[in-house]
């Protein structure tokens, strides 16, 4: 299909950007207070970014504390009839059944959005997703990582960070990065990241935080400057690349039960030897894939077409868990005209092609930048829900395929928010 470009909202309170498929997020600083965007233009085509679009921060912070009330009471009933288990178990909490983390990209990095889509589901994400560029200032880093990676704990989830390496900043960033990094030119940034990060996720009182680790993601293709097709860096220049940053992040104390990292492919590739590209079983914990379906990406394709071939190579790589951590589908068809139907039948067949292919995590891209990728708020649904006296479009074939015994959402009663098990990818 083809690929679109990366962008990225950066700067002032810290700020997420996307690889690939995605967008942004406007970030919060950590008094709660929304991050200004300033105007950044990667990518000419989406020139639309650059105006702010989807930040809204004048929303009432307490309306994330209405909305979630409903959730928040069904979660102390389940706590409530459970008293009688053991006091280890009620501390912990057993690793659960289901066929895949539950996560999500969302609009904003506020994440006020994610309240009426939860209390849609009843469920709340295991994972959130948030697409942050490397190469940012010390007091940048301290404001995502103590602001934003917070704002998602504190809902119960773990963030997915989708690290992108571009160092000092997006313009003038070299083609030959992964050697840049490997030879220890960036590793001020990437120690202070380590540092904030390690500082945010451990010494919780026996309650250490979690978080992913999606580092240089669609490094297969050709559209990013950490690909190895783009300028003088290779495939072993991305090893290297990537050892280098996982032994800088391990040496700050962070271990297995604090960072999982994922190894991500994009469904396209451009000139790269994928295989040769993989750091090895000791410093990868997951694969993952990214894939959408959109008739101007090619054509109207099946779950299986878009996620089979991918899929397939990853299993041959390495036994690890697998995931999908960019997904979705547009309902628009070729004559410029939409298809609801079609959109939600394609939902249903993907999360069953999820379930067969054994994929343990995916998070839904619930932005609508390029096209209508939005299974919540949707423009255009297939049906409306009414929620907080407002209305919303929905899909209802993702509530029904990632509810009951199959979407793993938010452990109500593990303090750090998903068991080991479920974490690592082991149920």
């Amino acid at each position: 299909m083809e690929r679109r470009e990366l962008l990225a909202i950066l700067g002032g309170g810290g700020a997420a950007a996307i690889g690939g498929g995605a967008v942004y997020s406007t970030l919060i600083r950590p008094d709660g207070s929304p991050a200004d965007p300033p105007s950044v233009d990667y990518a000419s085509r989406r020139d639309d970014l650059d105006n702010g679009a989807g930040a809204s921060g004048d929303s009432d912070p307490s309306e994330a504390d209405d909305a979630m009330a409903e959730i928040d009471e069904d979660d102390g009933a389940e706590a409530e009839a459970n008293d009688d288990t053991d006091e280890d178990e009620q501390t912990n909490g057993d690793t659960r059944a289901g066929d895949f983390l539950l996560g999500v990209s969302p609009r904003r990095g506020d994440f006020r959005d994610l309240d009426p889509f939860e209390t849609w589901l009843e469920e709340r994400h295991a994972i959130i997703g948030l697409f942050l560029d490397m190469g940012q200032t010390d007091e940048e880093i301290e404001q995502l990582v103590h602001g934003s990676f917070e704002s998602a704990w504190d809902r119960g989830a773990v963030p997915h960070i989708f690290w992108q390496p571009f160092f000092p900043d997006r313009e003038s960033t070299s083609d030959d990065i992964l050697q840049e990094i490997h030879e220890g030119t960036w590793d001020a940034y990437i120690e202070k990241w380590a540092t904030e990060i390690a500082d945010w996720a451990t010494d919780h009182n026996g309650a250490d935080r979690r978080l992913y680790l999606n580092l240089a993601p669609e490094f297969n293709g050709d559209w990013s400057p950490w690909s190895p097709a783009v300028g003088d860096d290779t495939e072993d220049d991305f090893v290297e690349m990537w050892q280098h940053v996982h032994d800088i992040v391990t040496d700050a104390g962070l271990e297995a039960d604090h960072v999982q990292w994922v190894w991500t492919l994009d469904d396209t590739t451009r000139g790269v030897d994928r295989e040769a590209c993989y750091p090895g079983d000791d410093d990868v914990d997951w694969l993952a894939m990214h894939g959408y379906n959109w008739t101007n990406w090619g054509s109207w394709s099946s779950a299986p077409d878009v996620y089979g071939r991918t899929l397939d190579i990853l299993e041959r790589i390495a036994e690890k868990p697998m995931g999908i951590t960019e997904f979705g589908c547009s309902s628009e068809t070729q004559d410029g005209g939409n298809d609801p139907e079609r959109k939600d039948e394609w939902i249903a067949d993907a999360y069953e092609y999820v379930e067969e292919r054994d994929v343990k995590m995916t998070l839904w891209f619930n932005i609508d930048r390029e096209t209508d990728w939005s299974v919540f708020d949707a423009d255009p649904g297939l049906d409306t829900v009414d929620i907080e006296e407002e209305t919303y479009e929905v899909y209802p074939a993702y509530h029904a395929a990632v509810t009951g015994n199959a979407g793993i959402g938010s452990h109500p009663e593990h303090p750090r928010v998903l068991t080991d098990e479920e974490f690592w990818g082991e149920f």
